[in-house]
């Protein structure tokens, strides 16, 4: 028949793919067993992993000519000492003070990460950022805060919302941390590439916390963003 050779191809192709998927098998596998033996180390080496990928990718895409490592090294430190470790227990006494998956608890849930953890977190960062990368003042530090976190809430919420909605409802305990980091990667690397053709540098950004903004224009001694 006409479609006789779709058989002979469809087998070449799954022997061609059966070894990638065994060794994908295995290595989920002992991502898993690690995730069970050492949650919050496991948890603390993936964030740390996928932000330095992310931020890299995302200088390349925005046409940096020279690699700003002190960016990559401030966001990887802060993604393993502060997101990993204290996003691991927010979500532990989330749980337990809104019990359950249902609609309501998960939008409960949305809402209290979103509009009262995030903020908070999100002030640190971005005060730090501004004194660490930037060189400012702890003032003027404030003033990036006042300025840029309410705005970044704001804007987080078109994208955040719906991604931790899932998060909560169907994402195991142990998996949010990796999850909320592996969707902050992809939306990191998007987001640079919406940046390809403009002058400013895009937010830095922790993408497990908070979505990031457009750009507020630069300030000298001022942080450029957050997540």
């Amino acid at each position: 028949t006409a479609c006789a050779w779709r058989r002979p191809v469809a087998r070449a192709t799954s022997r061609a793919a059966a070894p990638f998927i065994r060794v994908g098998k295995a290595g989920w596998g002992r991502y898993m067993a690690a995730m069970k033996r050492w949650p919050m180390r496991t948890k603390v080496a993936t964030s740390g992993s996928l932000t330095a990928f992310a931020d890299v990718v995302s200088q390349k895409l925005e046409g940096k000519t020279e690699w700003d490592w002190k960016r990559t090294a401030f966001r990887t430190g802060w993604s393993m000492a502060i997101s990993a470790p204290v996003g691991h227990y927010w979500m532990v006494g989330l749980d337990r003070m809104i019990k359950g998956t249902g609609v309501w608890s998960t939008i409960a849930k949305v809402g209290v990460d979103q509009f009262l953890f995030s903020p908070v977190v999100s002030s640190v960062f971005f005060g730090s950022y501004a004194i660490v990368h930037d060189g400012a003042t702890p003032a003027e530090a404030w003033q990036t805060i006042k300025s840029d976190v309410p705005k970044a809430t704001m804007a987080s919420a078109s994208v955040w919302p719906a991604v931790n909605f899932v998060k909560f409802k169907y994402i195991p305990l142990d998996m949010r941390i990796p999850y909320g980091k592996a969707f902050g990667t992809v939306y990191s690397v998007a987001f640079g590439m919406l940046f390809l053709a403009d002058d400013e540098e895009p937010e830095p950004q922790d993408p497990e916390f908070i979505g990031p903004p457009q750009p507020p224009p630069h300030r000298p001694g001022q942080a450029v963003g957050c997540r």
